[in-house]
């Protein structure tokens, strides 16, 4: 059985070995304008609620759903630090929602 570090170490790689540096910059590039545009600002705030992101992903009991929880706000958590915003821009964000 794999450790879960190294799965995720592998999930990293794959994620971002392929590109190249120039790819990775206009990518970061590509996600920073639709967060900083009118209508992406809609929908990072509508995402950052429907993921809960501001609060715990844990869930009593239920492991499962634990893990939904987590995955969702993972999601949401990488479009944020694609777009390679400051906690205070984020809380910004959020708040203007």
């Amino acid at each position: 059985m794999s450790h879960p570090f190294s799965t995720a170490l592998s999930w990293l790689k794959n994620a971002w070995g392929h590109r190249s540096p120039q790819e990775q910059e206009g990518l970061a590039k590509a996600y920073r304008r639709f967060v900083e545009s009118r209508d992406g600002q809609r929908i990072v705030t509508d995402l950052a609620r429907y993921t809960n992101v501001l609060n715990s992903s844990y869930a009593p009991g239920d492991a499962h759903q634990t893990l939904f929880n987590e995955g969702q706000r993972d999601v949401y958590l990488h479009i944020m630090s694609m777009a390679r915003l400051s906690d205070e821009e984020l809380l910004s964000l959020m708040q203007q929602g």
